[in-house]
């Protein structure tokens, strides 16, 4: 079995090295750049085909 385990330190380890006085504070950015690159090459093409969709330009001619 793996174990998969991020680059760099954890946010407890970065929270001990804090305490120890090792390194300045650093904002917790929430995703890694990989997801919200992923969600964004999702979302931008299923909002086009719903503004689309709604506007009347979707499925023009799909059998009726």
């Amino acid at each position: 079995m793996a174990v998969l385990k991020p680059w760099g330190l954890t946010r407890y380890g970065r929270r001990k090295q804090q305490e120890r006085g090792k390194v300045q504070p650093q904002p917790d950015d929430g995703a890694p750049l990989g997801v919200k690159i992923f969600f964004a090459a999702i979302g931008v093409p299923l909002f086009v085909f719903v503004v689309l969709h709604l506007a009347g330009h979707g499925f023009e001619g799909h059998g009726h």
